[in-house]
C-alpha cells in the first residue's frame, strides 16, 4: 500500500481492487494504483501524495513536504 493510498483511506475509506479504487465517503474520488495518483472529479483535483495534502488536507506546500519527509 502506498502513502496515497494510505492517507485516502485513512480520511474517506477505500474500496475496490486491482488498479482502480473508489472512496468510500466519494464516489468521484478515485485512487489509480498503478500511477499512484488520485483524481476527484467531483472537486475537480488530482495529483500525488504531495497535492493530495495541500488540496484536499489544506496543508501548506513546506508542512506537506515535512509531512511527506518524516
Amino acid at each position: 500500500m502506498s502513502l496515497l493510498q494510505d492517507l485516502i483511506s485513512e480520511d474517506f475509506g477505500l474500496e475496490g481492487r486491482n488498479r482502480w479504487h473508489h472512496a468510500g465517503e466519494h464516489d468521484s474520488l478515485v485512487y489509480d494504483s498503478e500511477n499512484d495518483f488520485f483524481f476527484w472529479n467531483s472537486q475537480n483535483l488530482k495529483g500525488g501524495a504531495l497535492e493530495y495534502l495541500m488540496q484536499v488536507r489544506g496543508m501548506e506546500k513546506s508542512e506537506a513536504r515535512n509531512f511527506l519527509n518524516n
